[in-house]
């Protein structure tokens, strides 16, 4: 009689059905052969298979409006009458309590009916059976709660005798990065839904990299509310925080309805803490919670819904995006740098302050690639990430990404063949603001790799050379202009 909030895919249904197997009355004992739970004798003689259960689970309402949830909720009901409906044989029920039945069975259901549904139910099996009846859920154990806080979840050690199982235990450092960090009462859980899909694929493919398997299940709607809810305000602000990694103190509440969750950013908090977008990290007083964004999977929700904002906001924008692309065309490197500094402030932030500085430049995540080319880094080059979304809408310009040129790869390689002009872009990471040391290192990179190869190759005559170091919000931007003269 418990009701276990949980975020999604943490076995909140598997554990209920796991538990409606072992009490139900005529359950298959051998589902339980071989389990811990079979060598307690005393136990599964005095409860196994013994009480009726009533088992409703909620997860498959998701509607937009309240209608469509009723009339879902009358669903989940009309099934679970008719798991029962040999009830409707019973001797032991009266006519009247077999027309209580009939009507839980009609896809027509009144307000009255649907709220008593679980309470009839229950007492026409108490009826039937003469044996109190098991409701599984209503005593609320939130994540908060420390009872039952490690019986939903993986646990490191869990964790470990997975990976040991199935020779596995060199990618413990990598599941432990991307899909632990949630703290339940007082006990520190993996996703299981991500852990098992994972270490699955690696089953089959040793070299399988991790990705987001959890957000894919359902959408991220709650985090694209809470980045639009934003503005410019503190809320900004401490969004930027949590994704570089830090916390940030929130009063939380538990109980709200779901009418009421997106009446304010207050409440969005709330929602994204009990739905697992966040996890605590200590509780501050009453109820208020050091809130952080969990692991890298859940921070690469959050980066991703932000440069999705940032590109749809670019496209509406075609005033901003004509000036920025005609000031890199020209080289000038004082208008660009304005502009790119107006770009940065319209945006949230993505830092890493745990990211060592030799990797905070390279852009997109994680990806390893040869020939000198960065390993690159999922936190940091976010500068990278919004020069891309600015000039991808450019009509006209073929843009690339780590582009093989010379001896290495370039950052961003732009070629625009109407104008006869090539761009190279190399960015840099400016640690505490010192822009004019990354600025000189950027333009010294495009000369020593050759970057120009392969315009020159390609016949282009004018190319500009950028640097741009960048620094939270802010940058500097270097330009010089070559120029290919023509063939005689």
């Amino acid at each position: 009689m418990n009701l276990f909030t949980r975020p999604r895919r943490f076995g909140k249904s598997l554990n209920m059905s796991m538990l409606k197997a072992f009490f139900e009355i005529g359950c298959d004992k051998t589902l339980f052969d071989g389990l811990a739970i079979s060598e307690e004798t005393a136990l599964c003689e005095a409860y196994m298979g013994k009480f009726p259960v009533v088992s409703i689970s909620l997860k498959g309402i998701d509607a937009g409006d309240y209608e469509t949830a009723r009339g879902l909720a009358v669903k989940i009901i009309n099934e679970e009458a008719r798991r029962l409906n040999f009830l409707l044989e019973s001797e032991k029920l009266s006519s009247e309590d077999k027309k209580l039945l009939s009507d839980l069975l009609k896809k027509e259901m009144d307000d009255e009916t649907l709220i008593c549904s679980l309470r009839e139910l229950s007492e026409l099996l108490h009826k039937h059976y003469e044996k109190k009846v098991i409701i599984l859920n209503l005593r609320v154990l939130s994540i908060t709660s420390v009872r039952f806080d490690k019986y939903l979840g993986f646990t490191d050690y869990e964790v470990r005798n997975l990976l040991e199982y199935y020779d596995l235990t060199d990618k413990y450092t990598i599941i432990k990065e991307w899909y632990d960090g949630y703290l339940f009462g007082n006990v520190n859980v993996y996703c299981p839904w991500d852990v098992i899909n994972y270490c699955d694929e690696l089953t089959a493919c040793a070299i399988a990299r991790p990705k987001d398997y959890w957000s894919n299940t359902s959408g991220n709607d709650a985090v694209r509310h809470f980045l639009e809810g934003a503005g410019a305000g503190a809320t900004k602000g401490e969004i930027e925080s949590l994704v570089a990694g830090e916390t940030v103190t929130k009063e939380i509440h538990e109980d709200l309805t779901y009418n009421r969750l997106y009446d304010s950013i207050d409440n969005i908090w709330s929602l994204l803490f009990t739905t697992g977008y966040l996890t605590q990290r200590g509780r501050a007083d009453g109820k208020l919670y050091q809130l952080a964004i969990p692991n890298r999977e859940i921070r690469n929700i959050f980066t991703e819904q932000i440069m999705k904002m940032f590109r749809e906001d670019v496209a509406n924008d075609g005033e901003a995006l004509r000036a920025f692309c005609a000031a890199l065309q020209s080289g000038d490197a004082a208008e660009t740098e304005r502009l790119f500094t107006l770009y940065l402030g319209r945006t949230i932030s993505i830092r890493d302050t745990s990211v060592r500085k030799e990797r905070k430049e390279s852009f997109p995540p994680g990806k390893a690639t040869t020939k000198g080319s960065k390993r690159q880094n999922p936190s940091v080059c976010f500068y990278h990430g919004i020069l891309l979304g600015i000039l991808g809408f450019r009509s006209g310009w073929i843009v690339r990404s780590n582009a093989e040129s010379g001896d290495a790869y370039s950052d961003i390689l732009v070629e625009i063949d109407s104008a006869d002009t090539g761009i190279i872009i190399e960015v840099k990471y400016a640690e505490k603001a010192a822009f004019a040391a990354p600025c000189r290192e950027a333009m010294a990179q495009i000369e020593t790799t050759g970057y120009t190869a392969r315009l020159k190759d390609e016949g282009f005559h004018t190319i500009y050379k950028y640097g741009i170091a960048c620094f939270r919000k802010r940058c500097r931007v270097v330009c010089e202009k070559e120029t290919i003269p023509e063939e005689e």
